[in-house]
């Protein structure tokens, strides 16, 4: 620090400079971040340097500082956020390739065939029929032609059949209106209705008991998609008559 250049002329190399510009104080704080020296903040006045001139000018070095590493922080971070975006497009490229039938994995001729057939009843509003062993994925085929239709942004409604009382069948699918029996105190509508624009998945269909079946054979043949499904031996998947998905 050079309080007064008038008084030590000789701790300026450039004398003849400070004399042309007037300049009458120096001094120079290092900017520094902990143990770490970035620079020099260097400040020439036109009159002496007050005394509290050097405490100011150390503060000012030190946000200078903290500002240099926050800069040099967020430079590192827009790298890292870039390199991870890259990776993250890679990844995705990656899933996408190798669920090419979404959540059904495999690369065998058989899942291929599967595809093919999913991707020719999925675009229709075709009643689909899929069979298949326990425990073979028929819900999952179920699942992803509904992801891939038209109707994949409605609800995919699941009704296990086997489960629905004998007696509460047509109320479940059907809906009932308030007081059409005892316990009905509000109307209540039908899976049918749930289903309305998206897809209704009947699970164990063969448990629907005879005097029901006609009632759902109807609302299938007039509703856009409904899914069905089974346990009958043979791995396969056929389009019914009339159209329906099965599982």
């Amino acid at each position: 620090m050079v309080k007064d250049v008038a008084r030590n002329p000789s701790l300026l190399s450039r004398r003849d400079w400070a004399t042309a510009e007037d300049i009458h104080g120096f001094d120079a704080q290092p900017i520094r971040f902990k143990d770490e020296v970035l620079g020099v903040l260097a400040l020439f006045t036109r009159i002496p340097i007050p005394e509290q001139g050097p405490a100011w000018l150390r503060i000012f070095a030190d946000y200078i500082g903290v500002a240099f590493v926050n800069a040099r922080a967020f430079e590192e971070n827009d790298r890292l956020r870039a390199r991870l975006e890259l990776e993250t497009a890679y990844l995705r490229e990656e899933v996408r390739e190798a669920k090419a039938l979404g959540d059904i994995i495999g690369q065998s001729d058989s899942l291929k065939q599967l595809q093919r057939q999913i991707d020719m009843v999925a675009p229709t509003d075709a009643t689909v029929l899929i069979l298949g062993e326990s425990g073979t994925g028929k819900e999952l085929v179920a699942r992803e032609i509904h992801q891939r239709s038209r109707r994949s942004e409605q609800p995919l409604i699941r009704v296990n059949c086997a489960s629905v009382p004998r007696e509460l069948y047509e109320s479940e699918f059907f809906g009932h209106t308030k007081g059409a029996f005892t316990g009905a105190i509000k109307d209540r509508p039908g899976r049918f209705e749930a289903a309305d624009g998206g897809t209704l998945l009947l699970d164990e269909v063969g448990e629907i008991p005879p005097t029901c079946r006609a009632n759902s054979c109807a609302s299938c043949r007039k509703n856009n998609t409904s899914a069905s499904a089974r346990k009958p031996p043979g791995p396969s998947m056929s389009v019914s008559s009339p159209p329906a998905i099965a599982i």
